[in-house]
């Protein structure tokens, strides 16, 4: 009989591999069965995972990281808030509840992360969340605000990070080219003070 103490740092996946490799090496098999997400690596967050990496997210459902896309590299502004678009990813969204986040069980999904900053004192609000993504090959996609993590309202002097998710459904990004993202303007007491923002990207894997 073998006794090991492990201590609670490690991951129930790790465990599983490590607990299933000891049980081989002793009895020439085993009765452990690893899932698939288990034989992945794990991120904590959407904006950390890279290629091949599996996030599990309590709302929406487990994401697998596909690609990661060129990312411009200016700054734009609307009105007081200034934001940059930090990455461009793809993944694979398993839906926990496809009806309540309304995607299909499995869909393919284009992920922005992105920062914003208020320059000013006041507070005003932005929604990145309610972009719109249209592509070279005529499709215009709404971002999906339920699955879309940014808080859109930004006291004074504030830096926030987020995503923005559009739902790509099986086609992905098959053919497409360029990229062109619209963002409504940034708000203050419900009124409009800004302008709607376009940016363009090229479609190119890194």
């Amino acid at each position: 009989m073998f006794l090991i103490q492990m201590n609670g740092d490690m991951e129930d996946n790790e465990f599983a591999k490590y607990a299933a490799s000891l049980e081989k090496a002793v009895t020439g098999s085993t009765s452990i069965e690893i899932s698939e997400e288990s034989k992945a690596n794990k991120a904590e967050n959407l904006t950390d995972a890279q290629i091949g990496d599996v996030v599990k997210d309590d709302f929406a459902g487990t994401y697998t990281i596909s690609d990661f896309y060129t990312t411009p590299t200016d700054k734009y502004k609307s009105a007081d808030v200034e934001f940059s678009i930090d990455q461009i990813k793809t993944a694979r969204l398993v839906a926990d509840n496809p009806d309540l986040i309304e995607t299909a069980a499995e869909t393919n999904v284009l992920i922005l992360s992105m920062t914003g900053e208020n320059l000013s004192d006041d507070t005003v609000s932005f929604h990145p969340d309610t972009a719109t993504m249209i592509t070279d090959t005529k499709r215009q996609i709404r971002a999906n605000v339920m699955i879309s993590p940014f808080e859109s309202e930004f006291m004074g002097k504030v830096i926030q990070k987020g995503e923005v998710i559009f739902d790509l459904g099986e086609e992905g990004l098959e053919g497409v080219k360029e990229l062109k993202f619209v963002f409504e303007p940034t708000s203050k007491d419900s009124m409009k003070i800004g302008e709607d923002i376009t940016v363009v990207v090229p479609v190119s894997k890194k």
